[in-house]
């Protein structure tokens, strides 16, 4: 698909796979409650753009970042959840950690490979 469309391919799911024509990174960031909470994928569309757009020379690895970003983020949201936490805190968790993400979370708790 990513050589049919000439484009950078992102699927997310238990395992992220980010791929071009020739590579391909797998991600296992993340936490399954992400996928019960309505805007993570419109965050990640964002988080994409925004880091790809300074960093286009290396659009692969741009993209595996910030798909990195959001799972790690993700993780983080998660361990602040109460007994009583629901989704809609969960979210602005995630919102908080994206908005406080350092490049030494990356450094810490980035769990890829390049497949």
């Amino acid at each position: 698909m990513a050589d049919k469309l000439n484009s950078i391919i992102v699927i997310t799911g238990k395992i992220d796979i980010i791929a071009d024509k020739k590579n391909a990174y797998c991600i296992f960031n993340g936490n399954e409650m992400m996928s019960k909470v309505t805007g993570t994928g419109c965050q990640l569309s964002s988080l994409i753009a925004g880091i790809a757009c300074i960093n286009k020379n290396v659009l692969l690895e741009a993209v595996a970042s910030a798909v990195c970003i959001m799972g790690i983020s993700g993780e983080i949201a998660y361990k602040k959840l109460k007994f009583d936490s629901g989704n809609a805190s969960y979210r602005n968790y995630i919102i908080d950690a994206v908005y406080n993400f350092d490049v030494r979370d990356f450094k810490e708790f980035a769990n890829y490979k390049f497949c």
